[in-house]
């Protein structure tokens, strides 16, 4: 649903900049038929371009190859989840336009069926190529393909009659049809329906200049005047008196006096301006380059003592836990751009990450059931997230060491606590444990004899891999949770990114950035 949306909201833009174009320079302009071409072509240039991508910029990318035997693949460990559907903003947009779509699709059917039927109930008179229909419904004359309506009570002009054959050889109706297709896809734009009278006009111009030359045109001026009091009843119908007024001051002018072809040919580089916008594209080059890949990694075992006291027998135990170490490969991409050939070059850099497997503890509250769930998971951890983890989890315990300094300050992300310092810190954790995190509440808070946190406020921004914003929250005090995040949106190389964090109002103190990083 989001690229149809997006697709829409494309396709209404350069329908905006070709109309406005049309506006601008060819608007009045008396070589009608070029008109009536242009305002044609509209449509199909509007649905077309935005599905249309063409490689014209390069971004050369380092292919990366390895030595490594087929043994020793890393496989990545791979989590289910059930995710369950949820309606987001995107959903109920779409329901929207299907509901107006569905409402002037049926209005335009009505039309339709109501013409169909003043033919079929109506007496009919065939002449030449063309059926005259006559009908007491019909207010004024008319045209619908090869139908003329007239009614037996208004007289059947020479020149009306001329007018009516020249919609039907031009095949005015289809371009009718084809404008009331294209208003139902765009029901929401209001230059749609503009369009439609556009076109209507330019019809009516084309054909009053073929008769005025074949007649007075004083005479026929007065004939279009005689109509200014009657109604139109239908939309999809040629109607003899539409926009009398401006017609009439049309035939005004000199008939002789040929529009400047100026304002045609600037037409034409203005559209390939808005065509190159809309489809010129980046497009990948590869370029080889090996990165040498260890064929095996030494496991690495951090050991952990840990002293605890039976209060019954006040023995002191010692227990030694080891952590085993594993190696993984994260890819980087560091992109420069050249202003001068206008190439991006794209360079793969390929770092060696030190994960520890950390066991976290989630607790989650069903307020409707008032029971608590409790979950087991684990995480890959950086080396040096674990080291700096622990140091904080030594600071709680020995909080005096931390008092009156930044380390002591806290971002409390859910279950999740992480130590805030003046330095940007990188974080991985597991999509299925970061979701659970974000729907806790998220605060900043100090280790006990540090200094109070009175008030406070970040930024949690959700990025997509290339770093595109996808959403984007202000936290406060006041305000402990992240609102408007699809949590489907996150995927492996996604980005969680937390910044101009503010503790107690010191804008010469900002703390962070944190970066947690989706695997």
């Amino acid at each position: 649903m989001e690229n149809f949306l997006n697709y829409l909201l494309e396709v209404s833009i350069i329908f905006s900049l070709f109309y406005g174009l049309y506006l601008l320079l060819i608007d009045g302009k008396s070589a009608f038929q070029i008109n009536r071409i242009y305002l044609l072509l509209i449509y199909p240039l509007s649905l077309a371009i935005p599905l249309i991508s063409i490689d014209v910029f390069p971004i050369y990318l380092e292919a990366i190859t390895s030595n490594s035997s087929p043994s020793t693949t890393i496989t990545p460990e791979i989590t289910s989840q059930v995710i369950t559907p949820t309606w987001t903003f995107n959903n109920i947009l779409g329901l929207i336009y299907l509901f107006g779509v569905s409402f002037t699709g049926i209005f335009f059917a009505r039309n339709l069926i109501h013409i169909v039927q003043l033919i079929r109930n109506s007496k009919k008179e065939k002449l030449q190529s063309y059926t005259i229909v006559l009908s007491k419904q019909v207010k004024s004359h008319s045209s619908f393909f090869n139908y003329i309506f007239n009614s037996p009570r208004l007289p059947l002009d020479e020149n009306i009659l001329e007018h009516e054959t020249v919609h039907i050889k031009q095949l005015h109706t289809a371009d009718i049809l084809i404008s009331e297709f294209v208003k139902i896809l765009l029901w929401f734009h209001p230059l749609s329906w503009f369009m439609t009278t556009k076109i209507k006009l330019n019809h009516e111009y084309i054909c009053d200049r073929i008769v005025a030359k074949k007649s007075d045109v004083y005479t026929y001026a007065s004939l279009l005047s005689q109509y200014a009091s009657t109604t139109q009843t239908s939309t999809l119908v040629n109607y003899f008196a539409y926009q009398l007024k401006k017609r009439i001051i049309m035939l005004s002018k000199n008939q002789e006096k040929k529009s400047s072809p100026f304002y045609y040919f600037a037409l034409l580089p203005l559209i390939a301006i808005i065509f190159g916008s809309f489809t010129f594209d980046n497009y990948y080059v590869p370029v080889s380059s090996k990165v040498l890949i260890q064929d095996t990694i030494k496991p690495i075992i951090i050991k952990d003592t840990i002293i605890s006291i039976n209060p019954d027998t006040y023995e002191e135990q010692i227990t030694i836990i080891e952590t085993p170490i594993k190696e993984k490969f994260v890819i980087d991409t560091v992109t420069t751009f050249n202003s001068e050939t206008y190439e991006e070059t794209v360079q793969v850099i390929k770092n060696k990450v030190q994960l520890v497997e950390v066991i976290d503890t989630i607790i989650t509250f069903d307020y409707d059931t008032y029971e608590e769930t409790v979950q087991i998971v684990k995480t890959d951890m950086p080396l040096e997230d674990y080291i700096s983890e622990r140091q904080r989890l030594e600071q709680y315990r020995n909080p005096n060491t931390a008092k009156n300094t930044s380390d002591c300050i806290l971002l409390e992300l859910g279950s999740k606590i992480i130590t805030l310092s003046e330095t940007k810190q990188n974080i991985s954790i597991e999509k299925s444990i970061l979701v659970k995190l974000l729907k806790q509440e998220i605060s900043i808070v100090s280790i006990k004899d540090c200094k109070e946190v009175k008030n406070f406020s970040f930024s949690i921004s959700l990025l997509s891999s290339d770093y595109t914003e996808i959403n984007s929250n202000m936290l406060t005090q006041r305000k402990k949770q992240v609102e408007g995040i699809d949590f489907n949106q996150l995927k492996n190389g996604s980005l969680i990114y937390i910044r101009n964090i503010l503790v107690n109002g010191e804008t010469s103190k900002k703390l962070g950035p944190i970066i947690i990083t989706v695997i």
